[in-house]
């Protein structure tokens, strides 16, 4: 059976280093990284809206509109 090695990629270093780190800076408590990154884009002027699929607060979207570019 041939096993192909993994190959070495920069870009999924890079997402896990990242994710690393905020698990770190949060204590791996993801409610208050969630709760941070949704502070961080209302300060960047993006719309938080709910989804109507799902119980209200389960659940946000973060959108933009083009205009707002």
């Amino acid at each position: 059976m041939n096993i192909i090695p993994p190959c070495k990629d920069s870009i999924i270093d890079e997402i896990h280093n990242t994710r690393e780190q905020l698990a770190e800076l949060y204590h791996n408590d993801l409610v208050a990284y969630s709760q941070a990154a949704q502070e961080h884009c209302l300060a960047l002027g993006f719309n938080l809206v709910g989804s109507p699929r799902l119980q209200q607060g389960s659940e946000i979207r973060i959108t933009r509109s083009l205009s707002d570019l």
